[in-house]
């Protein structure tokens, strides 16, 4: 009877480490992704066939249903330009020039990494439906209050993610991943 309590405490025991284990390995890795391109990561096994089980699950964990690479690449940030952490009580302004892809866009996820409600129903912004200063850049707002021009809502967001989602991208931009011009994320006051 001894030896019998004692084995299952062993497996008890074991299975709480092996899950405990492997939910602090997913977590890690759905914080860091990847490689960095400034404020960006990214992997590119996210969507592949080839991607490990980890990898699998962090992407999952994060709720990104990702295409194979040859569709998309996806950049993930948590982080402004700065290195400090994206939050709600904070206005942002990301800045930069379209990017070689068919088409592309930045969604504002919350800390829930869902799509944040909002009475303007605003949660992107797209390569089709951004606004080009008369220097083919573009400037997105993101506050709490609309902006005039390109505007992602925060309000109530919490700690948020930034996904940016580049579909048929350029050769070039798969070449150059760690290099490619990225759009910046400027802090531009918190309350």
């Amino acid at each position: 009877m001894k030896l019998a309590v004692k084995v299952i405490f062993c497996l008890i025991i074991s299975a709480i480490i092996g899950v405990g284990s492997a939910l602090a390995v997913v977590k890690f890795r759905t914080t860091q992704l990847g490689t960095t391109n400034g404020p960006w990561q990214y992997n590119i096994l996210t969507g592949n066939k080839d991607a490990d089980i980890y990898t699998r699950a962090a992407i999952a964990r994060v709720g990104l249903f990702a295409l194979e690479k040859s569709e998309s690449i996806y950049f993930l940030t948590l982080r402004d330009s700065a290195g400090d952490r994206l939050e709600d009580t904070c206005r942002y302004r990301i800045s930069g020039s379209p990017l070689t892809s068919r088409w592309w866009s930045v969604t504002l996820y919350a800390e829930d990494n869902y799509l944040l409600p909002n009475d303007a129903n605003v949660h992107s912004v797209t390569s089709t439906s951004l606004e080009l200063d008369p220097d083919d850049k573009f400037t997105v707002n993101i506050g709490p209050q609309p902006t005039d021009g390109n505007w992602l809502p925060n309000e109530n967001a919490g700690k948020f993610n930034l996904i940016l989602r580049l579909y048929n991208p350029d050769a070039s931009i798969y070449n150059a991943m760690e290099t490619v011009a990225l759009p910046d994320i400027e802090k531009k006051g918190c309350k």
